[in-house]
């Protein structure tokens, strides 16, 4: 075999090593992200947060989770149609990546439902940046077949104070979503150790 015909081969194996390696990312992509909005997946959120949570006890830093629901989402999908609907949670979760940090975890928890964890972040502050995204989405225009306003409801704990397992801290932050909710919508609410003064 000539030295020519080894360089294309060797040119052709790599060509095929990359599109190898690219094809594997992409499938391993497809494994932690929803489909429809691109966030992390429910079981990668619980990855994310059980590896986040590990990594505060170590550090003695806090961790902040948000659960945020977006208000009335079923009247939406009603009047506008399903293919809006998609478009709005496309357009919210793009919002929300925006609205973050880098280090910040965005993940669909199911539904219209939306988790966001807040490395290093304590509870005042992440009841400051639960309320900034509550009222950026407020203000917001989603464009989709029709223009549409909506408004969402954010629940607030944090670790160690609210829960130390992702289990607890995700009850903790689903309590304060639907006692956003029970008192009216469109609000945040957080979770206070009793510990904690007010």
């Amino acid at each position: 075999m000539h030295d020519d015909e080894l360089g294309m081969l060797a040119t052709a194996f790599n060509a095929m090593a990359t599109k190898l390696e690219e094809n594997r990312d992409a499938l391993y992509e497809l494994t932690i992200r929803d489909g429809l909005t691109g966030l992390y997946n429910h079981r990668t959120f619980y990855t994310l947060l059980a590896d986040e949570l590990a990594r505060s006890q170590r550090s003695t830093r806090p961790v902040s989770l948000l659960m945020l629901d977006i208000d009335h989402f079923k009247h939406v999908n009603d009047t506008y149609g399903h293919l809006t609907g998609d478009a709005i949670l496309r357009g919210l979760s793009e919002l929300l990546g925006q609205q973050l940090r880098a280090i910040d975890r965005v993940c669909r928890y199911g539904g219209e439902e939306i988790a966001v964890i807040l490395p290093e972040i304590d509870p005042g502050t992440a009841s400051s940046i639960a309320e900034r995204l509550r009222a950026c989405v407020e203000t917001h225009l989603f464009e989709a077949n029709a223009t549409v306003h909506i408004t969402i409801s954010i629940g607030v704990a944090s670790s160690p104070t609210d829960g130390d397992s992702a289990d607890s801290l995700v009850a903790a932050a689903d309590a304060a979503l639907y006692a956003a909710k029970r008192s009216g919508r469109n609000r945040v609410n957080i979770i206070f150790s009793p510990c904690i003064q007010v």
